[in-house]
């Protein structure tokens, strides 16, 4: 393909690189995120509010649950597990989970004390501000 030697050690060199540049992006994930700054968005307080909502009316929350409290289409909700699954596990555990499809029907989830616990500081401290605001 090249006739100088030197370029095709380079451009493998370099394929290389990138490569092994890709491999450690792709394998990092956060292990115990709120050990680091992390800018709770809108989005994600909109469903765990819905998480603790359901929670209070019936013990096993579902995928259809989550989707008819929040108005959404199946999309929606099982994108947003998918992105934020190692943060979900902080509130809501598995009961019972299909192998295969992560946001199926039949799955059913509870929210965990410590999820009710954080739920409810983030309550607190949502009306403490408020309150500093509008004296």
């Amino acid at each position: 393909m090249y006739k100088d030697d030197k370029f095709i050690h380079k451009v493998k060199n370099e394929y290389d690189n990138s490569i092994n540049r890709f491999k450690i992006i792709q394998n990092t994930h956060l292990e115990e995120p709120l050990k680091i700054d992390i800018d709770i968005s809108g989005n994600l307080l909109r469903y765990i509010e819905a998480f603790y909502n359901l929670s209070e009316k019936v013990r096993d929350i579902t995928i259809k649950s989550v989707m008819d409290f929040l108005q959404l289409s199946v999309g929606g909700v099982s994108a947003f597990f998918n992105r934020h699954a190692s943060l979900l596990k902080l509130f809501i555990t598995g009961i019972h989970e299909h192998p295969v499809f992560a946001t199926s029907y039949e799955n059913k989830y509870v929210l965990t004390d410590q999820g009710k616990i954080y739920i409810e500081l983030i309550h607190l401290f949502r009306d403490f501000y408020k309150s500093l605001q509008n004296p």
